[in-house]
């Protein structure tokens, strides 16, 4: 084997294996009703003083659930952080639609026609999707005065499920993160929440 391949050989070796490394979460945990809420904040409300803001702010946004579920998960790839958190909630049938109908009333979705994401937007550039009995959207929560989030960097998403009765609410932070993949589609939003969020949307 010639001298320059095996150096070549050995250089990719060394950046697979960094990239085994440096490709871990830093923590995934979740947590199941009111005592799950006390654990949380007793484990990480000193660790994120936001990550608790944002917690109580998702619990009010379920409305009246029967039950929910709350998932933060933090990962590290090469030097890349991000935090992706889940809350899910479980209705009643009334309980959900009126839910439902309240979420898609009072809340605003992203279009093709926002400035606030970080690629280019074209004609297979998707703002809904679905995984498997969920249906997602891209929230806007951005105001007039105010432009805090710019898609995908930071940005949240709610998903509703009219099979099962359950709504969620997904919150994503990472400023390292310029796209969903190659054209931004729903196949690669699909792609995006497998990869990032613990919960499985397929079951």
């Amino acid at each position: 084997m010639k001298k320059g391949l095996k150096i070549f050989l050995i250089i990719i070796a060394c950046l697979f294996t960094c990239s085994i490394i440096l490709n871990y979460t830093v923590f995934d945990v979740t947590y199941y009703g009111k005592r799950g809420a006390d654990k949380f904040y007793n484990m990480f409300a000193t660790y994120s003083g936001d990550l608790e803001k944002t917690y109580e702010g998702m619990i009010n946004e379920l409305g009246e659930c029967d039950s929910y579920n709350f998932n933060v998960r933090r990962k590290i790839e090469l030097i890349f952080e991000s935090e992706a958190m889940t809350l899910v909630g479980n209705y009643s049938a009334e309980k959900y639609q009126k839910q439902k109908e309240y979420i898609m009333t009072h809340y605003q979705f992203a279009t093709k026609y926002d400035t606030f994401f970080k690629y280019e937007l074209d004609e297979k550039s998707a703002f809904e999707f679905d995984i498997n009995n969920w249906h997602f959207y891209i929230l806007n929560d951005n105001t007039d005065n105010n432009c805090d989030y710019f898609v995908p960097e930071i940005f949240r998403m709610v998903g509703f499920n009219d099979k099962d009765y359950k709504i969620a609410f997904m919150t994503f932070c990472n400023s390292d993160q310029d796209s969903f993949g190659e054209n931004n589609d729903e196949k690669d939003l699909q792609s995006f929440v497998n990869h990032y969020y613990k919960y499985n949307f397929r079951k």
